[in-house]
């Protein structure tokens, strides 16, 4: 529990954050923190839940040692670096007003900035828990690290699935439901993978144009604006294939799944069939 607890705050600090540098107006159906309270208390707030962050993970030396508590800081570690790279690739696109993106890109961006936190490391703090005692001392370094490095393939297709998702829900979703701005990426000026596909479909003077309409200040952007550039997105095929990316990749990370650990689910069938569903929902949710 001490984990979980955890790695929900780091998601609260690290998305109040994320909220400011991208001056994003709604998180969970509310004004975002900031908007709320301003940038110098949601800043301090995010510092604050970062700091109990790593209070709660050193706290497991008291049930779980030194050595299993200091594999879980690492793997904390490893994920905010690779989630805060993410961000910065994204932020250095937007900031720089670079439009020459493609999908290799796009993906390399998502995996850094959303796989490792939502699927990659919770699955291999799992892991590191999960086989403290259930393994000899000689067996669990073997064993272990193999297992880890499995999920490292599995998570990042699962989490570029989920992010693709977002990414179509943002423009897609029932507000009240979806709990952020819908539009919201493109008043941000994000660079999604419908966004590339569309500039990639359009001739050059529509190609200018859109580019010139994202490239203006938030504030400068108009609803109208928006939403024309969705209804392109719509009308050429964008969207329909940001949907099949996403679904190829979930395919492809459930296959690496079934396959890959197999073995394990032999002892507990119901814990093996209960996280298949919840992979599945991670690409097929609607908010």
């Amino acid at each position: 529990m001490v984990t979980s607890a955890s790695l929900e705050l780091f998601q609260n600090w690290i998305l109040i954050h994320d909220d400011i540098e991208d001056q994003s107006d709604l998180r969970r159906g509310q004004p975002s923190l900031h908007r709320k309270y301003g940038v110098e208390l949601s800043i301090n707030a995010g510092d604050a839940l970062h700091g109990k962050m790593w209070e709660l993970i050193l706290s497991n030396e008291n049930d779980l040692g030194a050595e299993t508590t200091l594999s879980l800081c690492s793997e904390f570690t490893r994920m905010l670096n690779e989630t805060t790279e993410g961000q910065q690739i994204e932020l250095a696109w937007t900031r720089g007003n670079k439009w020459e993106i493609n999908m290799d890109d796009y993906l390399l961006m998502v995996t850094k900035k959303s796989a490792w936190y939502t699927c990659i490391s919770p699955s291999r703090l799992g892991v590191i828990l999960s086989t403290k005692d259930s393994l000899s001392s000689i067996e669990r370094p073997r064993m272990t690290q193999d297992l880890l490095e499995k999920l490292v393939v599995i998570g990042t297709s699962f989490g570029i699935a989920f992010q693709i998702v977002d990414d179509v829900l943002n423009l897609t979703a029932d507000e009240s439901k979806y709990g952020k701005e819908i539009l919201g990426d493109l008043f941000e000026g994000k660079r999604t993978l419908m966004l590339i596909h569309l500039l990639n479909t359009l001739g050059d003077a529509d190609k200018t144009r859109v580019i010139s309409e994202l490239s203006k200040p938030r504030e400068n952007k108009t609803v109208e604006e928006m939403k024309e550039i969705y209804q392109l997105m719509v009308s050429s095929g964008s969207i329909d294939y940001a949907r099949k990316i996403a679904m190829a990749h979930s395919k492809k990370a459930m296959k690496l799944f079934e396959e890959s650990l197999a073995d394990q689910a032999k002892g507990r069938p119901e814990i093996y069939e209960q996280t298949k569903k919840l992979l599945h929902y991670l690409s097929s949710r609607d908010y």
